[in-house]
Formats: C-alpha cells, structure tokens, sequence
C-alpha cells in the first residue's frame, strides 16, 4: 500500500510546491514534470527560481547550501539544454561542477554520485557549444573517480 501511495500525482498548489526556506529545501520535482509535459519555458522558470534562491541560500551558509546549489544549477542546466540554449546551459554546467568538486575531493563517498551526474552533463554542454570540456574543471574530478574506480 505505502508504494502505491508513493507514486499517486500530488495535487497542484501543495505544500511541495512552494520553497521551505527555513531549512532551505526547495522541490526539484515541479519544474521536472513539467519538463517532461512538454511546457519547457515553466520548466526553466522553476529552475531559473530554485537556482536564485538556493544561490541566496548559499551566499548566507556556503557549506551549507553550495551542494544544492550545484544540483539546482544541474537542474538549470538541463533545461537550458532542452531549450538548445548550449553557451547558457555551458554556464550552469561549469558553475554547478566548480562548485561540486571541492566538495566531491574532500568527501567522495558523499559527492560521488552527483558530481558524476554533473560531468557527465557538463561534456555535451561542451560539445554542442563546439567547445572542449574545460580540462582544468574535469582533469582533477575525473582523475578522481578514475582513482575510486579501480580501488574497488
């Protein structure tokens, strides 16, 4: 019973929907499904929203909050990517990675699946803007995960 519950739509308007900025947990999931609707520009707006306010966030407690800032800036990324908007969507690329990749070389185990998901976005961003991935962003995170790699 509980799994089916979990995967009833929630209805429009709740309370996931609106940004909780006391603990700074805003919803990924709004902008997503509308991404997936087909209604691209609400999806950017929604990420365009979370960015700024987890950015806001993070200004105030960075190691608090630059982590779900670079999954936000992610998020933004692959709507603007969506949108063949490359150079901007390059942009949230890089600034999600830079920001994630202190954060994965001190603590991997925790970092280490997402930083993997913003490189692995981060490369095409690179390519559809006729560019090379930025060798001193990726080099150290991908040296990195190479390393975890074959210690397994």
């Amino acid at each position: 019973f509980t799994k089916a519950v979990l995967f009833l739509p929630r209805p429009r308007n709740s309370a996931l929907d609106k940004p909780n900025k006391t603990v700074g947990q805003l919803p990924e999931q709004p902008g997503h499904h509308t991404q997936l609707a087909g209604q691209r520009e609400d999806a950017l707006q929604a990420a365009n929203e979370a960015t700024e306010i987890r950015r806001k966030l993070a200004e105030a407690r960075p190691g608090a909050f630059l982590p779900d800032l670079a999954r936000s800036l992610s998020n933004l990324d692959n709507s603007l990517s969506e949108m063949v908007r490359s150079e901007e969507a390059l942009e949230a690329a890089n600034e999600a990675t830079r920001i994630i990749s202190p954060f994965f070389l001190s603590w991997p185990g925790h970092f280490t699946r997402n930083t993997s998901i913003y490189l692995r976005g981060n490369l095409p961003c690179a390519e559809a803007c006729g560019q090379e991935p930025n060798a001193a962003l990726v080099a150290p995170i991908t040296a990195r995960l190479n390393s975890l790699r074959s210690s397994e």
